[in-house]
């Protein structure tokens, strides 16, 4: 027999705005000047008198939020620029 006392509890859940992530970050890019290597003796003179470049692309348009509480994993293969978008976020120049 239950008595009125006995009713179950509820729960009540209120609409609360969500809190301003912790950690934001819109567009990362970092691109490298890469040396151009030729092959041979000959071209490692033509390297010294005359590099040529290219360019690499180690982090390029990564956008996240992190909000407080949330936990996370930053994961990916070697050389995805997992180390270098950590950089650029403590403002180590890379």
């Amino acid at each position: 027999m239950r008595h009125s006392d006995d009713a179950e509890p509820t729960i009540q859940v209120e609409d609360e705005p969500l809190s301003s992530p912790i950690i934001h970050a819109e567009h990362l890019k970092r691109t490298y000047r890469v040396p151009k290597k030729r092959p041979g003796l000959g071209g490692a003179f033509r390297d010294l008198l005359n590099p040529e470049y290219r360019m690499v692309h180690a982090v390029k348009d990564v956008t996240f939020s992190i909000q407080p509480g949330e936990s996370v994993a930053y994961l990916g293969p070697n050389g995805a620029g997992k180390s270098t978008t950590v950089k650029i976020l403590a403002g180590w120049s890379c």
